[in-house]
């Protein structure tokens, strides 16, 4: 499943709130926020960059198709 990260500077954004106008960053990528369209991702980096004044970029990642959690799950069966 296609999904898209937004990243300022050397940091993932792991949540935002537009109303507060916070934002929370991250450094490892498994921890980022992520979205499923890209039309959503577009908004967020835009919220990014305009709140930050720092460039932000979508990058595109590939996640499986099931939760992490069964794989986890499947190794202790």
């Amino acid at each position: 499943m296609t999904r898209y990260v937004v990243l300022s500077g050397d940091f993932y954004v792991a949540a935002y709130q537009a109303d507060t106008r916070h934002v929370w960053f991250t450094k490892e990528k498994e921890d980022a926020g992520s979205w499923s369209v890209y039309e959503r991702a577009v908004k967020a980096a835009r919220f990014v960059q305009e709140t930050t004044k720092r460039p932000s970029m979508i990058q595109v990642v590939e996640e499986p198709n099931y939760p992490k959690s069964w794989a986890a799950e499947q190794k202790d069966a």
